[in-house]
């Protein structure tokens, strides 16, 4: 399935359900609150941006609770999902300190 088919997907999953998909934080903190934030108003849990971007669950949970930056291939594909720029989505990181 191509990359834009599955935002398709994304955004009628996005517009239908209204499973709650996000636990309550209790124990992390949240580095990359903006990507965080984009991801609760989609009600789009870290498995499904996972499986979207291509990548693993755990690497999701670096880029918001640890404060990694996600390869260049994967940003670009979030900044396209979610239309916005990277210096926006990864601004939390970005104003940290971290450098390509």
């Amino acid at each position: 399935m191509s990359f834009r088919e599955e935002r398709k997907k994304l955004k009628n999953k996005i517009k239908g359900g209204s499973k709650k998909n996000f636990r309550s934080l209790k124990k992390w903190d949240v580095e990359n609150k903006i990507l965080y934030g984009i991801m609760y108003s989609h009600n789009l849990p870290v498995s499904d941006l996972a499986e979207i971007i291509g990548v693993s669950p755990r690497s999701v949970q670096a880029w918001l609770f640890e404060g990694r930056m996600p390869k260049e291939k994967s940003r670009k594909k979030i900044c396209e999902l979610f239309d916005y720029p990277e210096d926006i989505i990864f601004y939390d990181i970005i104003k940290s300190g971290w450098e390509e």
